[in-house]
């Protein structure tokens, strides 16, 4: 039932009204494409990561993934695993990799690393090792961190911090800002939706415990002004489930599409999903199932990014005139322009479809919002994702007063030029 609704609530009719209006810059949308990234674990030998490496990949490439976040391991030449990275570098795919702690690592080791296996576009530091019941955990952090920035300054790539599990381990690590391009943060919601506010206490800055804003003033505090990348993110989902907090696979491709824009409208330059498919250290976390058969939030992601692709130089996106009225309340939007200069007006609702400690789904009703464009703009159609991963497109007029439900579901309004 809820499913339908979805679809239905797309409809989109003319509405002459001309409230003021306001410009806005739009932003690429081969940004929002770029920022989509994937996790993956392509040395577990005993999954389809290693066996079916082939199928990962064209997985990856069908999907309009760029970018995965795996592990460094010092391979000895010859190995396998650099047979698979190669394959990820052909298929124009880079890597993020994971450096674990080790007082023993140089730059050589990485540099020599980087020649074989290709396809590195970043390092990064230990991934939640604050979580290890190691007491000595910040002080190894801080020794460790120096090793990999002057690697990345040799390397010429990006190093990303540690990831870490707890508010008051950003404290106690202590300013990072000298040896680190990006912040890195994993931020999972428990089955909330991805705008929650939080479920939790609340920080001095105003923000609840979960929220994404929550997690950026942590970052802040051990690495200000640093803008940050969130290398895991994502949902436990099932076909149908009672587990608490856990999604079924619908709710999950709604809210994946959901996170993407978040994070992109919280200045998040980049989100890696947690992960690309099932496997016995994290089951359930899967965009595809062990397999390597699609769920319907992989499907989701090459629909939406195989809408938005706009490979190419970069260039200067403009602006567009127009307001938003209506039931505007809890809305959310994103605006994008391809180099063609039509722009593309993410519009979605912030809100739970989905009760994570009952998994019983929530009935959310739209919400009627009104778009005004200037006179020299029309919307020439509206695209959006069904919960089944299935891509939609409703052609439209080129009206320039325009009226939508909107739903939790984000929709695309395309807008051109008229003259």
């Amino acid at each position: 039932m809820f499913r339908k609704k979805l679809v239905v609530s797309f409809f989109c009719f003319a509405l002459a009204v001309l409230p003021s209006s306001a410009q806005e810059q739009a932003i690429q949308a081969d940004t929002l494409v770029d920022s989509v990234g994937v996790n993956t674990h392509l040395a577990y030998t005993n999954t389809n990561y290693f066996q079916k490496y082939q199928q990962v990949i064209s997985a990856l490439k069908a999907a309009g993934i760029r970018h995965i976040r795996d592990g460094y391991y010092n391979w000895p030449t010859g190995n396998q695993m650099y047979t698979i990275h190669w394959g990820i570098a052909a298929a124009g795919i880079h890597t993020e990799y994971v450096v674990a702690y080790d007082p023993l690592l140089t730059t050589a080791d990485l540099q020599n690393f980087q020649s074989l296996a290709r396809d590195m576009e970043s390092i990064e530091g230990p991934n939640e090792y604050d979580d290890q019941k190691n007491s000595q955990w910040a002080t190894q952090l801080t020794s460790f961190l120096p090793t990999l920035q002057l690697a990345g300054a040799a390397l010429n790539v990006p190093v990303l911090g540690p990831s870490l599990t707890q508010q008051a381990s950003y404290s106690a690590l202590g300013n990072i800002v000298p040896y680190i391009t990006y912040n890195n943060l994993h931020i999972y919601f428990g089955g909330r939706n991805p705008g929650t506010n939080g479920w939790g206490s609340t920080n001095a800055q105003g923000h609840s415990y979960g929220s994404i804003a929550w997690w950026l003033d942590n970052a802040n505090t051990n690495a200000p002004g640093v803008p940050a990348i969130v290398t895991e993110s994502g949902y436990m989902q099932a076909p149908t489930t009672t587990k608490p907090y856990t999604v079924t696979n619908a709710v999950a491709s709604a809210y994946t599409i959901q996170t993407i824009f978040e994070m992109m409208t919280q200045g998040i330059l980049r989100t890696y999903m947690y992960e690309l498919m099932d496997d016995p250290s994290s089951p359930m976390y899967g965009l595809m199932t062990s397999t390597l058969s699609a769920k319907p939030s992989y499907t989701s992601i090459k629909s939406l990014t195989n809408y938005l692709s706009d490979p190419g130089a970069p260039f200067t996106p403009g602006r567009l005139t127009y307001s938003l009225t209506g039931t505007t309340a809890n809305v959310h939007h994103l605006l994008l322009q391809k180099r063609d200069g039509s722009f593309y007006l993410a519009l979605w609702l912030n809100a739970s479809i989905y009760n994570p400690a009952t998994n019983a789904p929530i009935s959310v009703p739209p919400q009627t919002v009104h778009l005004t464009l200037d006179s020299a703009h029309g919307v020439q159609s509206c695209f959006w994702v069904d919960q089944n991963g299935a891509p939609h497109t409703m052609n439209e007029n080129l009206t320039y007063a325009f009226s939508l439900n909107v739903t939790p579901t984000v929709t695309l309004v395309k807008v051109i030029s008229t003259n």
